[in-house]
This record gives C-alpha cells, structure tokens and sequence, in this order.
C-alpha cells in the first residue's frame, strides 16, 4: 500500500511543479500606457510548492481591452492613469503569431480596466452606463 501512496503523492507533486507556471488571471494596477498598450503591475505574489514566494515582474506592453455589449453594437472607452486597477488574463496560447508551445504565459496578457464603482446605478441589465467622476449617463434599451 505504501507504493500507491508513494506513487499518488509523486504524481501530484509533479503535477503541482507544472502547474506553478500556468496562470490564469490576476488582478493588476497600470504602471504605464500610452497607444492602448500598458505596462501592468501584477497585485500579487506567485507562491511555489517548497513555500517560497516571488512578486511577479511588471508586464510590458499588455494590449488594453475594453467591454463591448449587445453583439458588438455599443462600447465604452475611458481615460487611462497609472494606478488604475485592471484584471489580467493569459491566453491559453501564443498571442503573437508564433507557432510555439507556450501556454497562459506572461508574455500573452492581456487587461481589462475593472474598477466597478457604479453598482447603485446598475439596477437593470439593459442600460448602459457610463460614468466619469460622480456624473454619470444612464442609456436604457429603447433610447
């Protein structure tokens, strides 16, 4: 029986080494941008299996994303400044063209501005909202 446990224990230890470099999606504040590209600070700290800890590098050039709804038919853009909080995620593969094996890399991040401070005014799911400061617009369905 001690084989089985000795085998079980080894597969999730290799498991677990592989799995220290598959990200997937972290909360992140804005270093730097300029032309709808940032350099993103991760907020958090990568942990390994022997317990040490590492804060992530800043990400360079991440492509900015920004929420579309309604089949692509309307959007919203804002302002960018440093410090402003986002939501990185990794692709599951290569964004630049490449044919290799990289998978939900570093390298592939893109971010998402996340800030959600309208949640008093979001009372229905139809409306788009747009806010700058305390104004804000409120777009119902029918216009």
């Amino acid at each position: 029986m001690a084989e089985q446990t000795d085998l079980i224990a080894a597969i999730r230890a290799l498991v677990q080494s592989e799995m220290v470099d598959v990200n997937t999606s972290l909360n992140g504040e804005v270093v730097d941008y300029a032309n709808g590209l940032a350099t993103i600070k991760p907020l958090a700290s990568k942990r390994f299996p022997d317990g040490d800890v590492l804060d992530f590098p800043n990400i360079p050039n991440v492509p900015m994303r920004w929420p579309s709804f309604n089949g692509g038919k309307c959007g919203i853009k804002g302002p960018i400044r440093k410090g402003d909080k986002v939501l990185i995620i990794f692709s599951q593969q290569a964004t630049d063209g490449t044919d290799d094996e990289r998978r939900f890399d570093l390298a592939d991040a893109y971010a998402v501005p996340c800030a959600n401070q309208m949640v008093a005014q979001a009372t229905n799911n139809d409306d788009m909202i747009m806010w700058f400061g305390a104004a804000y617009i409120k777009i119902t369905a029918d216009g």
